[in-house]
């Protein structure tokens, strides 16, 4: 799994649209002192939970939840304190049910601890039971609590089918993976930022992660690089529909899209399937797509759902007949600690 700061790095200056003077990213578990006595916005975000796999016949699964987020006001940090980061990692990859992500917070002498919980992981189920999705991590001790999007829900009875994973609530709306309309062969989105993924409409239909937005009550400001300062909404990724044959989806998330990860799905009456397909995974802060394949899945084939996005976005669900150890749920992201220096005092 990547690191957050592969994408963005780990601190950054002031500059025009920039409301900070200094930005840390703590993507580890670590103590911490600021260089000199500051005001800051930390923001904490805990891990997504892993979506669920499975290989059985009449076989569903659910997406993982997304983190939960805590963030600050305007709080005074002392560079004779030394602060504690928990980061919780992104719940890992599964052969059944979901895994649930870690719990992130930021304590010290003189401020309120933050927390920001772990989503939970998605579930999976081989008869007509219902079906439940992971949920969102709760959050506490911030100006903003914001629970996590869960994945996406079940209403209906299908064979292979998989539903995408939550989103970090950073809009004060916690959006879902995409609903999962008891269609056979189906799989959702997962979520957007902005948007819940795309609910299924037809048979062998794989749908859209959900749109991302800068637009927030979180001040993203505080959080983004100069270069999407400007930036305010962007569509999800391409929309694909495949029809007895497999859908080969991206296999790179969209970084720093905030968008969804897309679904995948494939349905072969006879044959086999090809190796390496999967969901998309998610965007910051994004849920990832699900899979689902009713073809035959032999040893050296590799079918996952789409990873949460990085920074707490929950995993997609895995459906599929029969299976292999190389096949597997999509993970959860990892959780997060910014810091964002408003002034050094």
């Amino acid at each position: 799994m990547s690191n957050f700061t592969d994408f963005i790095g780990g601190s950054g200056g002031g500059g025009t649209g920039r409301k900070y003077v200094d930005l840390i990213i703590l993507d580890r578990s670590t103590t911490w002192s600021p260089r000199q006595d500051c005001k800051a916005v930390v923001t904490v975000i805990g891990g997504g939970g892993s979506g669920a796999r499975s290989v059985s016949g009449n076989a569903r699964t659910s997406g993982g939840g997304a983190g939960g987020l805590a963030q600050s006001d305007i709080i005074d940090l002392s560079s004779s304190t030394t602060y504690t980061a928990t980061i919780g990692s992104g719940g890992s990859w599964s052969f059944s049910s979901g895994n649930t992500g870690g719990n992130s917070s930021f304590s010290g002498s003189g401020i309120t601890t933050l927390i920001g919980n772990g989503g939970t992981g998605g579930f999976q189920v081989t008869n007509s039971a219902s079906l439940s999705a992971g949920t969102g991590g709760t959050a506490s001790g911030g100006l903003y609590n914001y629970t996590g999007g869960n994945g996406g829900a079940h209403t209906g009875v299908a064979v292979y089918a998989s539903s995408g994973g939550g989103a970090v609530n950073v809009t004060g709306t916690a959006y879902s993976g995409g609903t999962q309309t008891g269609l056979d062969r189906s799989s959702t989105g997962g979520a957007g930022s902005a948007q819940s993924g795309s609910s299924t409409t037809s048979f062998n239909s794989a749908t859209r992660g959900g749109k991302g937005t800068f637009d927030s009550i979180i001040d993203f400001y505080y959080l983004i690089p100069q270069d999407f300062a400007n930036k305010t909404r962007v569509d999800g990724g391409d929309f694909t529909l495949y029809n007895n044959g497999i859908g080969y989806g991206s296999f790179m998330p969209p970084s720093l899209s905030f968008q969804g990860g897309d679904g995948i799905t494939g349905y072969t009456a006879t044959g086999t399937a090809g190796s390496n397909q999967r969901g998309q995974g998610g965007g910051l802060f994004a849920g990832g797509g699900s899979i689902s394949y009713s073809g035959t899945v032999s040893q050296n084939h590799s079918f996952k759902g789409g990873e949460g996005g990085l920074c707490g976005g929950g995993g997609g669900g895995c459906s599929l007949n029969g299976g292999s150890s190389n096949s597997t749920s999509g993970a959860g992201g990892d959780g997060v600690v910014f810091i964002a220096v408003t002034e050094y005092l």
